[in-house]
């Protein structure tokens, strides 16, 4: 009976409309190799991502594909000595934030080309020692297993300034093979 209600059935047909459309939306994949990978915070995709070196004149000179959680910015190497194995003579990069790595701004350095990217604060102050990487689309970590943080939240600290403390699923945690001096 309390379907009948107007603003209850407005809702329910709301609801239904939602899941129908994330039913459309939602491809079932069978390969092993594809995984998770994010366009932004709050929108994600199951597959791949190619990361491409590009002309000022738009011509591909390299490319890499990868499983869809990879970071970006960790390519730049492989794509700079692609381009220049290709004859191009590589003088200026220009990337979004994931591209602002620290291993990225000594190979533009050693390498002499200019790297345009906005510096992240999160990349810029990355620890190489933990196997966690910043995904700058989710605006998450992805731990050394390939699992993405399911969340964030920002704790203020009386002693110290506040930090950001990043969260992820205990279950998938509790299995990994790689949870030893991790997991806690």
């Amino acid at each position: 009976g309390i379907r009948e209600v107007p603003a209850v059935k407005e809702k329910m047909n709301y609801l239904k409309e939602i899941v129908e459309d994330c039913k459309e939306g939602t491809e079932i994949s069978n390969d092993p190799d594809a995984r998770t990978g994010h366009k932004s915070e709050d929108t994600s995709f199951f597959g791949y991502k190619t990361h491409l070196a590009m002309t000022t004149e738009r011509l591909i000179v390299a490319a890499k594909v990868t499983s869809g959680e990879q970071s970006d910015g960790k390519y730049l190497e492989e794509l700079v000595e692609k381009s220049e194995q290709a004859g191009l003579e590589v003088e200026t990069v220009i990337g979004d934030t994931a591209y602002s790595g620290k291993d990225n701004l000594i190979l533009a350095k050693e390498k002499e080309f200019q790297l345009v990217s906005k510096l992240h604060p999160i990349l810029t102050n990355e620890r190489k020692d933990t196997g966690f990487e910043f995904n700058k689309d989710a605006d998450l970590y992805v731990c050394p297993a390939g699992h993405l943080a399911t969340g964030k939240r920002s704790v203020k600290r009386k002693d110290r300034n506040s930090e950001v403390q990043y969260r992820f699923d205990i279950e998938k945690c509790k299995v990994c093979p790689l949870r030893d001096g991790c997991y806690k």
